[in-house]
């Protein structure tokens, strides 16, 4: 199985740059960083964290508790938010089971990114194929190589002044 390699992405690592600065001062995200999150999750997976919560009827509150219809939509729920049950974990814990998945939410260090919470249910539906898409790695891949050879030829050159 290939490994996507989140940091990867460039909005990915603008955002996790962001969040490493900020650590201290974000205590809850607002409406802007929000936004900044699901512009980067609608553009990678082609979904956001809201498309992957479970979508109860209008009417759920008035059915009566205890009927077949409630219980059933209970479980329906149950079921739904059971594949989610990772993302109460510990960043570890996250890291370890998005990983068997085929995402590597580690940073540089091989820590867990601090934004893995919030891409974590939009890699495991994408993953499961219930909500959005895999990334598409080509470009990354494409950049990564871009960078690469651009990183050698700067070695090379470097080289070359010595001489």
């Amino acid at each position: 199985m290939k490994i996507i390699r989140m940091l990867d992405f460039p909005k990915i690592a603008k955002l996790e740059n962001f969040f490493v600065l900020n650590a201290p001062n974000i205590r809850t995200i607002n409406s802007d960083i929000q936004g900044k999150l699901d512009v980067a999750s609608q553009e990678i997976f082609e979904s956001t964290i809201n498309d992957t919560y479970f979508d109860a009827p209008e009417d759920y509150e008035s059915i009566p508790e205890g009927t077949k219809e409630h219980d059933d939509l209970d479980y329906e729920w149950e079921t739904h938010e059971g594949q989610y049950a990772i993302v109460e974990g510990s960043p570890r814990d996250q890291v370890e089971a998005l990983m068997a998945l085929g995402f590597d939410f580690r940073d540089d260090s091989g820590l867990p990114m601090r934004i893995t919470e919030h891409f974590c249910r939009q890699a495991i539906a994408a993953a499961k194929g219930s909500v959005g898409r895999m990334p598409d790695t080509g470009e990354v891949d494409l950049a990564h190589w871009e960078k690469s050879l651009r990183t050698q030829s700067q070695h090379y050159m470097a080289g070359r002044k010595r001489r």
